[in-house]
């Protein structure tokens, strides 16, 4: 007994949900002119993108090239960068229509053919769609990977933050070195000599006052002990009770002095330059 005689022997393509008639909508044949066109449709989708990709690729080694193809056309008018230009296209244009012939004959397709048309359109919106997806999960990811970068200069900051005056131990991380001799280079003050300030100088105590107050600029802060200091903590001027009365340093003077961190002890500055100003009233 044919148990399949009312899907008309074929119940891979026909159903018949209510046992009347053969319907064939679930897997409708299709013709071998059909195939043919379908599948040159997607051949023909995934060729238009590898022939853009080389175009774009191409014109850009042309970019790069033409300067100095320019030049040395300008110089022995061997040729120009026009006639290359052509001579690149028609390559182009002939590489692909040998593709296409190859494909036309191998498959037999007819392009006027609605189920060439409609595949080419949807497989060339599948191809656009997938790396369209892709580009932009690749921009999401550089966006995360950029996000953890600045929390990791964060994480650096506080680590610094933490181990000033902590212990010596955890001053002495890897990371924290690391940080620290980013300092060094990072942070670079004004010099006194900037100002016009010589060492041994000789100027009144209202000038040398006027000086301070240019060389530490706004912000600094009054550290106690005739201490000024700068407010990013890289300039200062001391003019201790010693050194006013001159009980040193061959009479009452003013120092004017450049910091910078100390690459050995985090969080400490050591002096690299100091210029003597002397009060001559």
């Amino acid at each position: 007994m044919n148990l399949y005689v009312y899907l008309k022997n074929d119940p891979l393509t026909n159903n018949d949900l209510y046992g009347l008639y053969a319907n064939q909508y679930m897997m409708p044949k299709m013709s071998n002119q059909e195939f043919a066109n379908v599948s040159s449709a997607v051949i023909y989708g995934g060729a238009d993108f590898a022939f853009g990709t080389l175009n774009f690729l191409d014109d850009i080694r042309f970019g790069l090239m033409s300067p100095f193809l320019g030049s040395y056309y300008a110089l022995t008018s061997k040729g120009s960068l026009s006639n290359d230009y052509q001579n690149l296209m028609q390559g182009r244009e002939y590489s692909r229509n040998v593709f296409n012939g190859k494909v036309d004959n191998l498959l037999s397709v007819n392009k006027n053919d609605n189920s060439f048309k409609y595949t080419r359109i949807a497989s060339n919106a599948a191809i656009d769609a997938y790396f369209t997806v892709g580009a932009l999960n690749l921009g999401y990811k550089a966006f995360q990977a950029g996000y953890q970068g600045i929390k990791s200069l964060g994480v650096l900051k506080s680590l610094k933050n933490q181990s000033s005056g902590v212990n010596n131990s955890l001053n002495m991380m890897p990371v924290n070195r690391l940080y620290s001799g980013f300092n060094i280079f990072k942070k670079i003050s004004i010099s006194p000599k900037d100002l016009g300030i010589k060492n041994g100088m000789k100027i009144s105590s209202n000038k040398a006052l006027d000086l301070a107050g240019k060389y530490l600029g706004n912000g600094y802060k009054d550290m106690g002990n005739g201490r000024l200091l700068s407010k990013d903590g890289l300039r200062q001027v001391r003019m201790g009770k010693s050194d006013l009365l001159g009980k040193h340093g061959g009479g009452p003077h003013m120092n004017f002095e450049r910091l910078k961190p100390n690459p050995s002890k985090p969080g400490k500055n050591i002096i690299i330059e100091n210029y003597h100003v002397y009060l001559n009233d």
